[in-house]
């Protein structure tokens, strides 16, 4: 079995370097709070639906727990260049795979801040045409003078609507 060596591992971390980290940590830990704190407050005052505050709110402290990563590992001296790079491929990754959903996410965001229409509208857009019954983030549901359920992408919807 292969030994560890620990003090390779740990490399140049000294009790002051992990003391300073910690001290990072939880400074931006208060801050995080205090700004996410902030947010809510002004989005409990702004016109946006439930919906939308929500996802705003989760988007953030998604943001902010990976700023405050990074900062603690900067402050322990972890080399941030490689890191962020694989982020990025990542991330890029990410979007181009799910390109449709985030351009169904950004139209439902837009229908739902925009409101263009609202449940029990008659609407007819992208080759149907309905009253709405349900809207997502995803997708708008419509029911037919047949009596047809019909899903229509929020994509195609933002772009027909706006």
């Amino acid at each position: 079995m292969p030994s560890i060596d620990l003090t390779s591992m740990l490399g140049s971390l000294s009790l002051g370097t992990v003391l300073r980290a910690i001290f990072t940590l939880i400074l931006c830990v208060i801050v995080s709070r205090v700004v996410r704190k902030l947010v809510q407050k002004l989005l409990e005052k702004s016109p946006l639906e439930a919906r939308i505050r929500k996802y705003i709110n989760i988007a953030l402290r998604t943001v902010l727990g990976l700023l405050t990563a990074m900062i603690v590992l900067g402050s322990l001296n972890v080399d941030m260049t490689s890191l962020v790079a694989l982020l990025s491929v990542v991330s890029l990754g990410i979007t181009l795979a799910a390109e449709d959903i985030l351009a169904n996410l950004a139209g439902g965001m837009v229908i739902l801040a925009a409101h263009p229409f609202k449940i029990g509208d008659y609407i007819s857009a992208s080759g149907a045409e309905g009253t709405v019954t349900e809207i997502t983030l995803n997708y708008t549901k419509l029911l037919t003078g047949d009596g047809l359920s019909v899903m229509l992408p929020n994509k195609s919807l933002a772009d027909s609507q706006m």
